[in-house]
């Protein structure tokens, strides 16, 4: 059983990995993402739609939790600042 504050960190990631990885996308973004069945696949990034992503294709269903590289460069967007500062053009 979890703590209350292994609880509340688990449910906080959904929004901290959305506002890491809005930052870093841009659209013709690749990203490799894990989709069901636990199948890892790439996406060309075009959008936004809430808090999902949305691929070139008009699939919009991708969470930023399940973006592991994003143009062959390994990320975690719940701690996405130390592995994709480097993405981010000024």
């Amino acid at each position: 059983m979890l703590s209350r504050d292994e609880r509340e960190h688990r449910l906080h990631l959904p929004v901290v990995a959305e506002a890491s990885a809005k930052k870093v996308n841009k659209a013709v973004d690749r990203l490799r993402v894990d989709k069901c069945p636990g199948r890892k696949r790439w996406i060309t990034f075009r959008e936004w739609d809430g808090p999902w992503i949305v691929s070139s294709t008009g699939i919009n269903d991708f969470s930023p939790l399940s973006v592991d590289r994003v143009n062959d460069l390994q990320v975690d967007f719940t701690d996405c600042m130390p592995l994709a500062t480097h993405l981010v053009e000024g």
